[in-house]
């Protein structure tokens, strides 16, 4: 996005934020104006919505004895994302070490074992914590400030070499993660222009502005067609193919193509060549509010509807956080990020949206509001620390920072991880996603547009997820069926402050008598459920 350079270079140098005072308004909920009740079945599966960026391992290199420094492994599993995203991953401090085809390539060892024994160790410790994880596989380049924190971020000089090596890549982990649906996507925000914005698809490093929309159409026609030809020798059936990880899905200020011009270049150019350029998935990225949110994943399913090639394609958002803003980056990590990523995902289900991965779980600055460990953040690094830093990354580069940055972490190296509220967003959408069936959740006259819920049901058991996006209290009545099992709320909340732990409180009873005060603080989120 526009000023993800800035966010990125939290990386290195966080801000903090002010804590945010509320007075406490609650509604009348007397009269059911304020109420959220539960009604029938549907007949709608939930969708997955809580992916994630990034594996649960992270700070490879960094940890005591150059190991990993944080293991999120446990956290990673209760949330079972469907989706991950690899893209970014260990950007900037183990960036020649993973994923990026540049690694791959610059690797000259027979059967470019280094990049495969490192970049399958990582899928690997996906896997043993969500095994039915589809992995969305960037075959590009990390973000980069093409100067700064990746010079490959820029467009490759020999189109069929590339082509080459990314058929290679997704050759081998087909052939050895065979019970893995792989989604190939083809570069990342090659859309991103203007001066302030990191550059991903120049001429070169530092050459000033974004090569022209059609320069990325050609690189992904001819990559597309590479990929679906190793597709159809039979035995790579599971995989799919598609782009352009567009940042947004407009045209102008800092974006060369919309999400309608990239479709109408597939339909023409498909119809001149006589066969369709394949494209299994149109993704795309935002950060903001969940309506922002919602309107966009309407609109990209209205242009893939329009096609005549494209119409099913799946409509996946694969970077989506709070903002990229630098002013405001912290607050991802603090209950409103937690309550803006929940009501996103309640957003999404309810829109033309098919899958989406959050921005996302590693050791990324101020973008990571599921957990965390100390690291980089202004809380516990001074200025002249900082500049430390800076000075070893411009003086030795990536090993420059890496090894400053693992003599910094030593100390915190046996702390244990701090649970950020977005984890508990995370957990309570996957609740809902292993129940299955969407429940009706009608709305009071009074209950606030910035109050979000979704309710779903399973064989013997039900729950409602509900996110008060809002700096304001609000206590509200959940009503229903009578249900003679257990019924539980968890509310969750935190300090208002970035990297707040989460507090919980828990009210158990042995059954649902058809109604029950929610008293939700600002940013607050809240778990019911209902029987077994």
């Amino acid at each position: 996005m526009k000023d993800k350079a800035n966010a990125v270079r939290r990386h290195l140098a966080l801000a903090g934020m002010a804590v945010i005072m509320v007075s406490a308004v609650s509604a009348d909920v007397s009269d059911g104006a304020c109420e959220l009740r539960i009604g029938a079945p549907t007949g709608t599966a939930i969708k997955p919505m809580h992916g994630v960026g990034a594996g649960p391992k992270t700070g490879w290199g960094l940890g005591r004895d150059g190991g990993i420094y944080i293991d999120a492994t446990d956290l990673y599993r209760q949330i079972a994302p469907p989706f991950v995203r690899l893209h970014d991953i260990e950007t900037p401090f183990a960036r020649d070490q993973f994923f990026d085809v540049h690694v791959y390539t610059n690797d000259t060892t027979a059967g470019h074992a280094r990049y495969f024994e490192r970049s399958d160790a990582y899928i690997d410790s996906i896997l043993a914590a969500s095994p039915n994880a589809k992995i969305i596989f960037r075959l590009g380049e990390s973000i980069g400030v093409a100067d700064q924190f990746n010079p490959y971020a820029v467009k490759p000089a020999d189109t069929a070499s590339w082509c080459k090596a990314a058929v290679e890549i997704a050759k081998h982990y087909v052939e050895k993660y065979p019970k893995v649906e792989w989604y190939f996507e083809i570069w990342n925000e090659a859309n991103l222009t203007g001066a302030n914005c990191h550059k991903t698809f120049s001429s070169a490093p530092s050459a000033g502005d974004t090569c022209p929309a059609e320069d990325y159409y050609a690189l992904y026609e001819a990559a597309a067609t590479a990929l679906a030809e190793l597709r159809e020798k039979g035995k790579y059936g599971n995989m799919k193919i598609g782009g352009p990880a567009a940042s947004g899905i407009d045209k102008g200020g800092w974006s060369t193509f919309s999400c309608e011009e990239f479709l109408a270049f597939l339909e023409r150019r498909s119809a001149e060549r006589g066969s369709t350029i394949p494209m299994d998935f149109y993704s795309w990225h935002r950060y903001d509010g969940p309506e922002y949110m919602r309107t966009d994943a309407n609109r990209v399913r209205k242009y893939l509807s329009g096609t005549t090639r494209y119409r099913n394609a799946l409509n996946i958002c694969d970077e989506w956080n709070l903002t990229v803003d630098d002013k405001r980056i912290m607050s991802i990590t603090a209950p409103e990020g937690a309550a803006n990523a929940l009501a996103t995902m309640i957003a999404f289900q309810e829109s033309a949206l098919d899958a989406a991965t959050y921005y996302d779980a590693q050791l990324s600055g101020g973008f990571n509001g599921l957990w965390y460990k100390p690291y980089l953040d202004a809380f516990t690094m001074s200025q002249d620390v900082q500049m430390q830093l800076l000075a070893e990354f411009h003086k030795k580069g990536v090993a420059g920072i890496t090894e400053a940055t693992r003599n910094l972490l030593s100390k915190h190296a046996d702390l244990p991880l701090v649970v950020l509220c977005g984890h508990w967003a995370m957990r309570a959408y996957e609740k809902l996603v292993s129940l299955g069936e969407v429940l009706e959740v009608k709305r009071g006259e009074t209950v606030p547009k910035t109050l979000y819920a979704l309710a779903a049901r399973g064989k013997s058991a039900a729950a409602m997820a509900v996110a008060n996006n809002s700096a304001k209290p609000v206590t509200l009545k959940v009503a229903g069926e009578k249900r003679p099992g257990p019924a539980t709320v968890t509310v969750v909340t935190g300090e208002q402050r970035p990297l707040a732990p989460a507090k919980t409180e828990v009210e158990k009873r042995d059954s649902f008598d058809g109604s029950l005060t929610l008293k939700l603080p600002p940013w607050g989120i809240a778990l019911v459920e209902f029987g077994e």
